[in-house]
């Protein structure tokens, strides 16, 4: 069996590292977007938290 070189086995951990980094920070935006049931209304609603706070807009207030 080939014996790898510590350069070898370093490059494949930082390669991990960076695939792993990459995949943990994916929904780090300042903008967060979602669509929530508001069971009061019996409505759907968009939720987007910003650098403002949390904004709720609904699709009946339209």
């Amino acid at each position: 069996m080939r014996k790898w070189s510590l350069a070898t086995w370093a490059m494949l951990v930082a390669a991990a590292a960076v695939l792993i980094a990459a995949w943990m920070f994916r929904y780090e935006t300042t903008e967060r977007i979602g669509i929530v049931w508001d069971r009061w209304s019996h409505d759907f609603c968009t939720v987007g938290s910003g650098q403002s706070g949390k904004l709720i807009h609904c699709f009946g207030d339209m």
